[in-house]
């Protein structure tokens, strides 16, 4: 009888290395203008108070960032958040922070920073938030956020536009009024101006923390 050949299994992708500037293939420079339908009813610059077309100006990675990433396929991809651990009993994770991670106003981003915003999260009473009790600071790049059970759709809000992180600094030092007006984020792209009904207006932030992007100078978004 023939021998029954077992299915060979494919390796893991390897993720693609950070690119660099002037690497084969990659331009840089130039200014994307995009017609958009929707204008915000107002600034994006506290992610917490959203409406739902904010919501979609946030969900973009934009100006500001989430923990972690969520596919199309379901899977879980690292963002700011590089690791994770879900305790045993699922009522508590512990998120692992990316190192080198700055705000637009040249603050590090720590775990004091998304202690702040989590924090936030659960005071306001958001819907996906109301499983979550309390956060804990394990170290400068170490948080671990508590709650009271599990749910299965606990991706869904680590990943909505309300826990996209903005500087706790700025909030500190200048304000939830002026915070709300001036968008200070960690992403590709750092806010210059918004015009309701006009457009809003992004260039491209020097010191992001992945390697040799973003590729566009600025981002116009016409509304």
């Amino acid at each position: 009888a023939p021998k029954e050949e077992k299915p060979v299994m494919a390796p893991a992708p390897t993720p693609a290395a950070p690119t660099t500037p002037g690497e084969a293939g990659i331009e840089y420079g130039g200014t994307l203008k995009y017609l958009y339908g929707y204008s915000p009813s107002k600034n994006i610059g506290w992610p917490l108070d959203s409406t739902n077309t904010q919501r979609i100006w946030g969900t973009n990675f934009m100006f500001a960032e989430p923990l972690v990433q969520l596919m199309n396929d379901g899977s879980i991809r690292p963002w700011l958040a590089t690791s994770w651990e879900i305790a045993p009993d699922k009522l508590s994770i512990t998120f692992h922070l990316r190192k080198g991670v700055k705000f637009h106003d040249g603050t590090e981003f720590n775990a004091d920073a998304v202690k702040f915003t989590l924090d936030a999260v659960i005071e306001a009473g958001r819907a996906f938030g109301t499983t979550w009790k309390s956060v804990d600071i394990i170290d400068n790049y170490t948080i671990r956020l508590n709650m009271t059970k599990w749910l299965n759709s606990f991706w869904n809000g680590v990943t909505a536009t309300d826990c996209m992180f903005t500087s706790p600094t700025a909030y500190r030092e200048k304000g939830l009024d002026w915070v709300k007006e001036h968008p200070i984020g960690t992403g590709p792209f750092m806010f210059v101006s918004w015009s309701r009904d006009q457009y809003m207006k992004f260039e491209k932030n020097p010191n992001y923390w992945q390697a040799g992007k973003p590729y566009l100078d600025k981002i116009e978004f016409i509304t």
